[in-house]
């Protein structure tokens, strides 16, 4: 507005907050069930195969989170160790910190998604999530029961 921006705005945007707003979403949006899916082939199989490939899907995702989420760690603990920083102005500004955001989402997820399994191979139905549709407008899980 006054042609002088706030002094470290770019690396706390850059470093902090656009990681936040990336990755930290994954385990909400798991836990919704408000990831895409498209699912035109497998409603034509059998319902115990059906079952089947939830399953394994499901494993899949387990396994690429918790690879995703020791990856990241070890990302963490390299920038940890180093205290990590970036020079911006004069000032200088902790990075480390923001590389734990990673970790912990994936992690998260593989977490969730590992409690989702374990229910669904009990036959337990999974706690659901609160809806937050608007008003007059029917929650995807809920149209399809």
């Amino acid at each position: 507005v006054f042609n002088s921006p706030l002094p470290l705005t770019n690396v706390y945007v850059t470093e902090y907050y656009m990681i936040c707003v990336a990755f930290v979403p994954l385990f909400i949006t798991e836990y919704r069930n408000g990831h895409i899916s498209v699912d035109m082939f497998v409603k034509l199989v059998p319902a115990g195969l059906r079952r089947a490939i939830s399953w394994v899907v499901q494993a899949v995702f387990i396994a690429v989170y918790a690879i995703l989420a020791a990856q990241s760690w070890e990302q963490f603990a390299a920038k940890l160790s180093v205290g990590a920083y970036a020079m911006e102005q004069t000032s200088r500004v902790i990075l480390w910190p923001s590389f734990l955001m990673l970790p912990v989402a994936f992690g998260l997820a593989a977490l969730l998604m590992t409690a989702k399994l374990v229910f669904d191979l009990l036959g337990r139905p999974v706690p659901a999530a609160p809806s937050h549709a608007p008003d007059g407008v029917e929650d995807r899980e809920a149209a399809h029961v």
